[in-house]
């Protein structure tokens, strides 16, 4: 898995990991709940893949998976995070969704209720102006290099779909052609 690093150090941070760490011990339930409430204003594609599930198993699913998210930026390890994160999806490992259910759309959109969020609570813990300053361009730096290694994964992704289909529609082709030979058959093209 390619993580998008434009140069290194790139996932090292000063304020992020106490960030994260914040929010992980003492606001998850509530940080939670502001990224599924916006999610829902915005109507982020991925969550039809969701209906089936109440809104207590959306949360308790969201809760769990940001504390792993969290959990890594508070031991300053988001190239780890993203790494694994990606891994899951490609390898179609993810819980809720198969891997050729996420779209651009939710990429995007997931960044940006990530970034929004985040920021809101960066204001939250920020002890001054320039603080609070290096930790969302921190938390954006971040988040490009998320967005940018989904974005490769997910053309990754689309890239071994269209090959196994070619290679179904060839397989399909192969049988077709010796079928006729054996059945002594022409066919009308």
């Amino acid at each position: 898995m390619k993580i998008y690093e434009s140069h290194s150090g790139m996932y090292e941070y000063k304020h992020l990991p106490e960030f994260a760490e914040y929010i992980l011990n003492h606001h998850l339930k509530t940080f939670v709940r502001d990224q599924l409430q916006l999610s829902q204003q915005l109507n982020v594609p991925l969550l039809k893949h969701l209906r089936h599930l109440t809104d207590e198993q959306i949360l308790k699913f969201t809760e769990a998976s940001s504390r792993e998210y969290f959990s890594y930026l508070a031991s300053n390890r988001g190239k780890e995070q993203i790494r694994t994160a990606l891994e899951k999806w490609y390898h179609d490992q993810l819980q809720i969704v198969g891997k050729f259910e996420i779209k651009a759309e939710d990429i995007t959109t997931i960044t940006y209720v990530r970034a929004t969020v985040l920021k809101k609570w960066a204001r939250r813990f920020g002890k001054t102006a320039d603080h609070i300053y290096e930790l969302s361009d921190e938390i954006d730096n971040f988040l490009f290099g998320a967005v940018t290694s989904a974005t490769n994964t997910y053309i990754d992704i689309l890239k071994d779909n269209i090959e196994e289909k070619n290679h179904t529609l060839e397989k399909h082709e192969y049988q077709l052609l010796q079928a006729q030979a054996i059945a002594q058959l022409g066919s009308f093209e």
